[in-house]
C-alpha cells in the first residue's frame, strides 16, 4: 500500500509528485502486468493525458450524463 502526504494543504506541486507518482505506477503494475517499472512510469503521464481529454470532451459534449457508461465504454475500447 501507498501513503501519499500532503506537504500542507493540497497536493498539488507537480513538480514533486510526478517523479514519485511514476515511481509509484510501475512498482503497481510491472508485478500485475510484467514489463518494467520504469516504462510503466513513463507511459502513465501521456495516457492519462490522454483518458483526461477523451473524458472531458465526452462531458463537454454531454453535460450531466452519468459517468458509468463511460467508464464501460473506455474499458471496451
Amino acid at each position: 500500500m501507498n501513503i501519499f502526504l500532503d506537504d500542507g494543504g493540497v497536493m498539488n506541486d507537480n513538480a514533486r509528485r510526478g517523479p514519485e507518482w511514476e515511481r509509484f505506477v510501475g512498482r503497481f503494475f510491472a508485478p500485475r502486468l510484467g514489463g518494467d517499472p520504469a516504462a510503466w512510469g513513463a507511459v502513465n503521464p501521456p495516457v492519462a493525458r490522454r483518458e483526461w481529454q477523451r473524458m472531458s470532451a465526452h462531458f463537454t459534449a454531454n453535460p450531466g450524463a452519468p459517468l458509468s457508461p463511460f467508464l464501460r465504454s473506455s474499458h471496451a475500447a
